[in-house]
């Protein structure tokens, strides 16, 4: 399959390709072998929130994405997501793709999730995903608008999220950052997410 892979990808004259696996012996091997690099990698963490006691502050105008306007929490992972680490550029994802890809997956729940609103605008978000009946749940999405940060609101949508699956039977939340990402993971760590892995992406150059 590999050279099949390969072979088309030189046929349409790609300069690269890109691989993402989660980290293990046998992945690694395969993908040097191939002369493939690492490139970014991502820490991947998981959270029972029944172990997390603590609350948002009080003063802090958090609304679940259920009850907003959803092009405001469309802007506002938008404008966080754009200031993410990233092997490719992050392009404008339409609001109507948007909507399909969040808002309409299967396992998205708009009452866990939530946003800080500032002066009308969603400065920071949490997107949770949670099947009720196994107990799992992860987090989509959390990130604070550029000009909002260092206020703590990333803390805060992330504590009403760990709360709302915490009230709802959720027993473990995994999550993915990227390992540049030091302001969420020093999160993370505070919350009480414990390491589970690596999702590596690997490069190898066609040109």
């Amino acid at each position: 399959m590999y050279e099949r892979v390969l072979t088309h990808a030189e046929t349409l004259g790609s300069t690269s390709l890109l691989s993402s696996f989660a980290e293990n012996e046998a992945g690694v091997a395969f993908a040097t072998a191939r002369g493939f690099r690492e490139e970014r990698a991502e820490a991947e963490s998981v959270l029972d929130p029944r172990t997390v006691e603590k609350l948002p502050a009080p003063d802090v105008d958090l609304r679940r994405v259920a009850d907003v306007d959803p092009r405001l929490v469309y802007d506002a992972d938008l404008a966080a997501t754009r200031d993410m680490p990233s092997t490719e550029p992050i392009d404008v994802v339409p609001y109507d793709e948007w909507v399909g890809h969040v808002l309409e997956y299967p396992f998205f729940t708009a009452e866990g999730s939530y946003v800080v609103m500032v002066d009308g605008v969603a400065a920071a978000v949490s997107l949770l995903i949670a099947d009720e009946e196994s107990g799992r749940g992860a987090n989509m999405f959390t990130g604070t608008q550029r000009a909002y940060r260092g206020r703590g609101l990333g803390l805060a949508v992330k504590l009403a999220s760990i709360a709302w699956a915490r009230e709802h039977g959720i027993t473990q939340i995994a999550t993915r950052n990227d390992e540049t990402n030091a302001a969420m993971l020093a999160i993370n760590r505070r919350l009480g997410y414990r390491p589970s892995g690596r999702r590596v992406e690997y490069v190898k150059d066609l040109k």
